[in-house]
């Protein structure tokens, strides 16, 4: 089966770049007042600038601006997209390149700036940026459960064989996890869950294990490969 995503242009990162512009203008406004050049109203650069605390925002404007421009980042890689981006049922078609599932070696959702970033076995990465692709969510979930596909199989045999496969911070064998060193038999796990905070732009997800009355909280966007990790999970523990 095959799904296209065509482009869209990412709203919040144009946002981000005429914000950055208006702090820049502003910036460029009261720099220039200072040599008698008024890119604003005399009386309303004057009226700002006699209050000490307009010193401070002076000061934090730059820093301001390259975050804006950082966040807002999606807008450059929305001008360089093809107009669409396919997936049929052995590989991911962006632009003229077709990317097969069975290249891809690690997969990872950076949950805070929406992105997936994708290892291929020749140690090249790609980005997608899925902020700029229609229905994303459904992208993603294609395109994770595709990989997720040919990596799972594989996975099993290395636990199957006694190894500890890696998945970032944590690592999993067939006595339990391991995280920071430690590790965590399956009996020993009461909960695991997930957990989503927002708070402006920026957005957190974290995965939280309860184990012999101890929390363990791993950031979701350093998870490697986390479908498969979740797959194994719900082997090992039904209930997960």
């Amino acid at each position: 089966m095959t799904a296209s995503f065509p482009r869209v242009l990412p709203r919040h990162a144009l946002g981000c770049y005429v914000g950055a512009a208006a702090l820049l203008y502003l910036f460029c406004a009261q720099l220039l007042a200072t040599i008698d050049i008024w890119l604003l109203p005399r009386s309303l650069l004057v009226e700002m600038l006699r209050y000490r605390a307009m010193w401070l925002v002076f000061f934090l404007t730059l820093p301001t601006v390259g975050y804006l421009l950082w966040r807002g980042a999606d807008i450059v890689a929305w001008w360089r997209a093809p107009a669409a981006l396919t997936l049929d049922d052995h590989a991911l078609h962006l632009g003229a390149r077709t990317i097969a599932y069975a290249d891809i070696a690690s997969m990872r959702h950076l949950h805070n700036r929406d992105h997936l970033l994708l290892t291929l076995h020749s140690g090249e990465r790609i980005r997608l940026r899925l902020a700029i692709w229609d229905d994303a969510w459904e992208l993603a979930d294609q395109l994770q459960d595709a990989v997720s596909g040919h990596l799972e199989a594989d996975t099993r045999r290395k636990l199957q064989a006694g190894d500890t496969v890696a998945f970032g911070p944590l690592g999993l064998n067939v006595s339990g996890l391991l995280h920071k060193g430690q590790q965590i038999p399956w009996t020993a796990i009461d909960t695991i869950r997930t957990q989503s905070d927002s708070e402006g732009m920026e957005t957190d997800e974290t995965l939280i294990i309860v184990a012999l009355g101890k929390t363990h909280k791993i950031d979701r966007s350093k998870i490697v490969n986390e479908p498969v990790m979740l797959a194994c999970l719900r082997q090992y523990l039904p209930g997960a």
